[in-house]
């Protein structure tokens, strides 16, 4: 009996120490792909700031192809910024190391992490525009500065057209080079007017209905 005792005990002590050992991997390995951005990319005298793995995207076999990563380091240039994707842009007072506006894909076909910028090839990932489209930056025809496009920002300009209410300072783009002055200018025309809230209805009404 005693002896049995023993080894249901030495069992259990097993399975405990099993347990914590997986635990503490689990929380080690909170990002599949931290510990290689590090190597690949984190160089002695740079600090990795933050790190957030967005997205997985899986191909037909079930394993990752490729991976959404934010990410930026302090090693920056207080150079302000824009980079637009789809219908949302991206302002930035500093451009950052690796990622120059903090987004990067973990391509893993060729095991490399790849800056996203304005001109990158999007279709190569598929999914990708699509998830950015709907996940980074401010979308055009955002009034209201909620980081999101509702039909607020429509009743928001129908307000501003009707001397209720003013533009926020913020919504002005101030930035060299920038493609918009205006992120409320959802029609892209240059002014904000009360065709931008007829717009931004009618890509509401366009979602909904798919």
């Amino acid at each position: 009996m005693k002896k049995i005792v023993s080894v249901l005990l030495v069992a259990v002590l097993l399975v405990c120490i099993c347990v914590i050992s997986v635990g503490a991997g689990t929380v080690e390995s909170e990002y599949l792909y931290k510990n290689k951005f590090i190597e690949y990319e984190i160089q002695s005298l740079i600090e990795l700031v933050q790190y957030d793995e967005k997205y997985y995207h899986l191909n037909k076999d079930g394993d990752i192809d490729w991976a959404l990563i934010y990410a930026y380091t302090n090693l920056c240039a207080d150079t302000p910024g824009w980079m637009l994707i789809d219908d949302r842009i991206i302002l930035t007072n500093s451009l950052y190391y690796p990622f120059v506006y903090c987004y990067g894909v973990y391509d893993a076909e060729v095991d490399d992490f790849i800056a996203i910028s304005e001109n990158m090839d999007l279709s190569k990932y598929e999914g990708l525009e699509d998830i950015l489209s709907s996940t980074i930056g401010v979308p055009i025809g955002d009034a209201d500065l909620d980081y999101n496009l509702t039909i607020m920002d429509a009743t928001y300009i129908q307000r501003v057209m009707a001397g209720l209410c003013e533009f926020s300072s913020r919504d002005r783009i101030d930035y060299y080079g920038s493609p918009l002055k205006y992120i409320s200018d959802l029609d892209r025309d240059g002014e904000r007017t009360i065709f931008d809230a007829t717009a931004i209805q009618m890509k509401l009404a366009k979602v909904e209905s798919k």
